[in-house]
């Protein structure tokens, strides 16, 4: 709120638990990796590196904060949780990897590729924008929670939706 911006630059990683409340320029790594979570909060961030969840830990953006960029978002083996009235857009790709988890509560995420392995998890109460492909490995619907008033909207060239290896969409390959 001071006008002032963190920016951590490359090769040098924010990780473990706690809060971020600074405005933050990531061109590098932010990571939770820790059973307490580590809060993205009150500030704006730009995330033109990465932000993942691993080893358990949650990575979590607080009520009304916006994180745009170029950067990639990883929840593998973590969860990265969005709350409400979070604002996530970037170019990168988002994976659920490794019995990681995505939670969307009224947030929303736009981004270019999502892919879930098979034991990856969504957790979805809000919406998802794509303007690439949807890769959905799963093989347990319980494993995909959609909220009543959950969106899916793709709106890139080519784009395809795959659910459990059945392509739904425009896959140039198929």
């Amino acid at each position: 709120t001071n006008g002032f911006t963190l920016t951590q630059a490359a090769g040098h990683t924010i990780e473990g638990a706690g809060q971020i409340f600074a405005s933050l320029t990531n061109n590098c790594t932010v990571e939770a990796n820790q059973v307490q979570e580590l809060q993205l909060s009150v500030n704006n961030k730009t995330n033109n590196g990465l932000m993942r969840a691993s080893n358990g830990g949650t990575l979590r953006a607080l009520a009304n904060v916006d994180i745009d960029g170029t950067g990639r978002w990883e929840a593998d083996g973590g969860k990265i949780q969005l709350d409400s009235g979070v604002d996530v857009t970037t170019t990168g790709s988002i994976k659920v990897l490794n019995g990681g988890e995505l939670e969307l509560n009224t947030a929303t995420m736009t981004g270019s590729n999502l892919t879930v392995n098979s034991s990856g998890i969504l957790d979805i109460n809000s919406g998802v924008a794509l303007s690439g492909n949807f890769l959905y490995s799963i093989t347990n619907e319980a494993d995909a929670v959609w909220g009543a008033t959950s969106t899916l909207r793709m709106n890139g060239f080519n784009s395809f939706l795959e659910l459990g290896g059945q392509d739904f969409g425009t896959d140039p390959a198929n």
